[in-house]
């Protein structure tokens, strides 16, 4: 067993590990690209970016140049350069489970029924989350905006991701002002 769990660490390659996988790639018009992961979720308007040092991706920024988008993973970074530079090509079988969730952080904001989170998917992509609550009339209605440049492709995993954003900024939700 020791000597399966060695040659599996030295000869696959690193990135192998990272259960994230670019189910499509998309150029835009503008050179910009779409990519799709694990067909659940895409990110619009990543960049590669040619600098001295070597390629740079580029993720996208939000009105005001907030980057609420985050490739975390080395892993990914370079699945994805790889990919763009036709280094790699996408596996047709994609055998992509369902990204990990994890709350990174939960902050309110103040005097405000809002909280700012931060979400990783697999611990490879951050993304900033704005969660609030408003009434209307007797009810209570939570809401969830994700980056203008994110979007959940998979009704019931975007059922899912919501649910766990709301679970996680509950407390915060309700705390009083």
């Amino acid at each position: 067993m020791n000597k399966l769990l060695i040659f599996v660490l030295l000869f696959l390659p690193s990135y192998a590990f990272c259960s994230l996988e670019v189910s499509a790639v998309k150029k835009q018009q503008d050179k910009d690209y779409t990519i799709t992961f694990c067909k659940l979720f895409k990110i619009e308007n990543i960049a590669l970016e040619k600098k001295s040092f070597g390629p740079v991706l580029q993720m996208p920024r939000e009105i005001g140049g907030y980057k609420n988008l985050a490739i975390t993973s080395k892993d990914l970074d370079l699945k994805i350069k790889d990919i763009l530079e036709d280094r790699a090509k996408i596996s047709p079988k994609n055998s992509c489970s369902l990204p990990v969730l994890k709350m990174v952080s939960a902050r309110k904001i103040k005097e405000s029924s809002s909280v700012l989170c931060q979400i990783s998917f697999d611990d490879s992509l951050d993304i900033i989350v704005f969660a609030s609550k408003y009434k209307k009339g007797k009810k209570e209605i939570y809401r969830v905006s994700y980056p203008q440049d994110f979007k959940i492709l998979d009704k019931k995993y975007k059922a899912q991701v919501r649910s766990f954003i709301l679970k996680n900024t509950k407390a915060l939700l309700d705390e009083k002002i």
